[in-house]
C-alpha cells in the first residue's frame, strides 16, 4: 500500500486517502497515541466485525483490516469523493433534495437497525455526500462499549437522552432522535416540524419505532404532518370544551338537586371538627416530606394482569433504586460514576430477569425506571 494523504479529524481516528491494488481507498487506522493500546485496536477491530456485514448503497463499505506496517491495525473502507452533510448544507439546495438525502439516511440506517445495529453516532459530519449524483454514505458506526473507553463525541447535541444517560438498552429510537436533529438543521419548512418534533421526543415511546415510520410520513409531506398537528389542536379544544360543558351543567343542577342538601350539611358536620382534631390531621398530612413519594405513574395500567412488568414489580424497583441512591442522598458516598454503573447493571439485570417482554411491558418498564431514576438523580447531592 502507498503512502497516501493524511485527512484532517478529530476524535482517536487517523484517516488516510491511499492507493491499494490501483484502486483508491480510505484507511481508517488510530491516531499514534491510541495505536498501541489493546483497547482501542480492539473498539477497531469491532466495528470491522460488525459493519463489514453490512451491505447497502448508502452505507460506506468496510473492505478489510489489515495491519498496516506505518500505521498499525487498520479497516480499508471505500473512498467517497464528495463532503459532508455539513458542508452540503452551507450549500443552496432545495427542500426537494434535503428531502432525498433525509430518505437516504434514513433507508442506510434502518438496514441496519434492522439486524440490530444501531448508528449511535449520526450527525452531520458522519454523513458523507459524492459529488456525483448526490448519493449519501453514512459512516463511523459506533460501538456499544466504546463509551467505556471514554472516546469524546465533537458534539451531543445529536445525542438521544437514553444514549447519554447509558442505563437504558438503546434501540432504533436513538437513530430516529439524531435523524430528527439532522432534519432540523437542514431548515426543512414548517410543514415539517411535526415529523422533526416526534423524532426529537425526549421520551423515546413517543417517537417513530422505526425509520420506515418515519419516511412514511415524510411522503405525506406538508399534508400529513399539519393535518396531524392540526388534529391534535382540534382534539384538546373538543376536550377542553366537553370539559366546560359538563361544569357548567353540574353547577346549574347543583342547587335543584335534593339529595344535594344533606351531603353539603354532612359536610359541614364533618368539618366541624376540634382545633386539636384539625392540627393532628394536617401533621399527619405534612409528617415525613424528607423522603419523595411514590411517583404517580400509570404506565402498568393498560397492561394484562399477568404482566411481568407489574405494580408489585414496580414498587420493588423503586425500593431497590432508593437503596442504590441513599448513601448518594445523604452525602456520604460522592462517587456518581460508580451510582451510574451500578444502576446501569442494575437496569439490564433487572431487563434480563423479566424478558421476554412485550412492546408494551418494556415501554412501560422504560418509562417507570427513566421517570424514578430522575426523580432520584435531582436529590443527589
Amino acid at each position: 500500500m502507498e503512502t497516501g494523504e493524511v485527512i484532517k479529524s478529530k476524535g482517536i481516528y487517523l484517516f488516510v486517502k491511499t492507493t491499494r491494488d490501483g484502486a483508491t481507498v480510505m484507511l481508517k487506522a488510530l491516531k499514534s497515541e491510541y495505536k498501541d493500546k489493546s483497547q482501542y485496536q480492539t473498539l477497531l477491530r469491532k466495528e470491522f466485525e460488525t459493519v463489514s456485514k453490512l451491505d447497502h448503497a448508502n452505507i460506506v463499505k468496510e473492505i478489510e483490516l489489515i495491519d498496516d506496517p506505518k500505521y498499525g491495525k487498520a479497516i480499508v473502507e471505500e473512498f467517497v469523493d464528495g463532503r459532508s452533510l455539513s458542508d452540503y448544507l452551507k450549500e443552496n439546495h432545495s427542500v426537494e433534495e434535503k428531502l432525498n438525502i433525509v430518505r437516504q439516511i434514513a433507508s442506510a440506517v434502518g438496514y441496519a437497525n434492522q439486524r440490530n445495529i444501531q448508528h449511535r453516532n449520526l450527525k452531520a459530519s458522519n454523513v458523507l455526500i459524492a459529488k456525483q449524483g448526490d448519493q449519501v454514505k453514512v459512516i463511523d458506526f459506533r460501538m456499544p462499549f466504546s463509551d467505556d473507553l471514554h472516546v469524546g463525541y465533537s458534539s451531543m447535541v445529536h445525542v438521544s437522552p437514553e444514549l447519554k444517560d447509558g442505563t437504558v438498552a438503546i434501540d432504533a429510537r436513538a437513530d430516529v432522535y439524531s435523524l430528527g436533529v439532522l432534519m432540523k438543521q437542514m431548515a426543512l419548512p414548517e410543514e415539517y416540524q411535526y415529523v422533526i418534533d416526534k423524532c426529537c421526543s425526549y421520551n423515546r415511546g413517543d417517537r417513530y419505532m422505526d425509520m420506515d415510520s418515519v419516511v412514511a410520513d415524510l411522503e405525506g409531506g406538508a399534508s400529513s404532518g399539519s393535518s396531524k398537528k392540526r388534529m391534535t389542536l382540534l382534539t384538546a379544544v373538543v376536550v377542553g370544551l366537553l370539559l366546560v360543558v359538563v361544569v357548567l351543567f353540574a353547577l346549574q343542577h347543583k342547587g335543584s338537586d335534593p339529595s344535594s342538601q344533606p351531603q353539603a350539611q354532612e359536610q359541614t358536620d364533618s368539618t366541624a371538627q376540634s382545633p386539636t382534631d384539625t392540627t393532628a390531621q394536617q401533621q399527619a398530612q405534612s409528617a415525613d416530606t424528607s423522603q419523595p413519594a411514590t411517583p404517580v405513574d400509570s404506565s402498568t395500567e393498560a397492561l394484562p394482569a399477568d404482566s411481568k412488568f407489574n405494580d408489585q414489580v414496580k414498587q420493588q424497583m423503586f425500593a431497590d433504586l432508593d437503596k442504590m441512591y441513599q448513601p448518594y442522598v445523604e452525602g456520604t458516598s460522592t462517587n456518581k460514576m460508580a451510582l451510574k454503573k451500578q444502576v446501569g447493571r442494575y437496569y439490564k439485570g433487572l431487563q434480563k430477569a423479566l424478558s421476554p417482554m412485550s412492546d408494551a411491558e418494556q415501554q412501560a418498564f422504560d418509562q417507570a425506571f427513566i421517570t424514578y431514576k430522575k426523580q432520584k438523580d435531582a436529590m443527589v447531592k
